[in-house]
């Protein structure tokens, strides 16, 4: 990341991990699940990419993110999802 004039950081590497995965395997984007508990981080990082993702339930999550349909509150949950 990189850092700004203000201390803080760039939002430049949202996606780019996960874009990275999917090119590794040559795994298709339709086959890919994103599991993840940051709003910001794991769930737009994966609909910026284009695959699914789905929202740990947590009560640390922002106004935005409990707007997020497709939220599970334990792993277990991810089997509806595939």
């Amino acid at each position: 990341m990189q850092q700004t004039k203000d201390g803080g950081y760039k939002r430049i590497m949202q996606g780019v991990v996960i874009a990275r995965v999917l090119k590794r395997p040559k795994l298709p984007k339709s086959s890919a699940l994103m599991v993840g508990d940051s709003y910001v981080w794991d769930y737009l990082a994966a609909k910026k990419v284009g695959i699914d993702g789905l929202l740990m339930d947590t009560i640390y999550l922002n106004k935005s993110a409990r707007q997020v349909k497709r939220k599970i509150k334990n792993i277990d949950e991810v089997l509806r999802y595939i």
